[in-house]
């Protein structure tokens, strides 16, 4: 009895009220849910309209710096040195920007730098190339130089050999042009060893007062046996009272012996030239006379 009266108030009593509870607690949690829902829809709508200034604060901020970081870098990449980007912030972009300034100071700087060393190597590579051109034309002009002593001391040894009758007076003559010229030969040897002071332009002049006589007369006695060999006669006039000539006489020798080697060689008939030197009067040029017939002697000139 007990038992079924219990049954009885647990279907009767007890179970509605549960039922009752359960319904309740089922309405409030489907409350709870469309509170939730619209909550959800709330914050999205909000997101949304936050997250477009957000997105402009970022696009302003971060993306438009990076951008411009971009566009300087291509500049850099392209060899426009002089790119710098503008450090607004003083955040990571900020940093980022004034990171890329530096850099591009230091490419600017290296460039400037291996410009101005291409300039002083270029500058070096011409004044080498001067000084090989300087010493080209020292070795040829020696080379050239080297052949009329050679030439004179050899014309002198033949004719001293060959000719039959040679007079103490004449063998004295080509002796002292052979010794003359051995001399200048020494000493076109010495320039020849001081090959290196011509390198460094830095040619030295013997300068000293030299009597005209003897530059003039050292000058036709180097070439007098290269004259006869080709049956030419060469002689010179001085007046006594001529003045000193301050000069390096072997360079004027030079010269001069240049002057009259290529006279004779280039002279085809038999002549004989006459050279009158004066002082106080306007120079004349050489007479230049075939040989009579009779061998009566030249006209002087002037």
């Amino acid at each position: 009895d007990d038992l079924e009266e219990i049954d009885r108030i647990v279907i009767e009593d007890i179970q509605p009220l549960i039922l009752a509870e359960t319904f309740e607690a089922l309405d409030g949690a489907e409350a709870s849910v469309d509170v939730a829902t619209l909550a959800v829809f709330i914050l999205i709508a909000l997101g949304a309209v936050v997250g477009g200034g957000t997105a402009l604060i970022v696009a302003r901020q971060i993306v438009n710096p990076i951008v411009r970081l971009t566009n300087v870098a291509v500049e850099l990449g392209k060899g426009n040195l002089g790119a710098r980007a503008s450090a607004e912030t003083n955040d990571e972009i900020g940093t980022l920007a004034n990171s890329f300034n530096q850099m591009g100071a230091a490419r600017q700087r290296a460039e400037n730098q291996r410009v101005a060393l291409i300039a002083e190597l270029a500058a070096q590579n011409a004044e080498l190339a001067q000084l090989d051109e300087l010493k080209d034309n020292f070795l040829s002009s020696v080379s050239h130089e080297l052949r009329t002593p050679l030439t004179a001391i050899k014309g002198s040894a033949e004719i001293l050999l060959d000719e039959d009758g040679v007079t103490e007076e004449v063998q004295n003559q080509f002796l002292t042009i052979i010794n003359v010229e051995s001399d200048r030969l020494t000493r076109l040897i010495n320039d020849v060893l001081d090959l290196a002071r011509y390198e460094a332009d830095q040619e030295i002049w013997n300068d000293q007062p030299n009597p005209m006589s003897d530059i003039v007369g050292s000058a036709v006695a180097g070439i007098q046996s290269l004259a006869i060999q080709k049956h030419l006669d060469v002689s010179v006039s001085l007046d006594s009272d001529l003045s000193d000539v301050w000069c390096d006489q072997d360079k004027i020798n030079q010269v001069l012996t240049n002057l009259l080697s290529n006279a004779i060689k280039f002279t085809s008939n038999a002549v004989r030239s006459r050279y009158l030197l004066r002082s106080h009067l306007p120079l004349v040029a050489p007479a230049v006379t075939p040989p009579s017939r009779s061998g009566s002697p030249i006209t002087e000139l002037g």
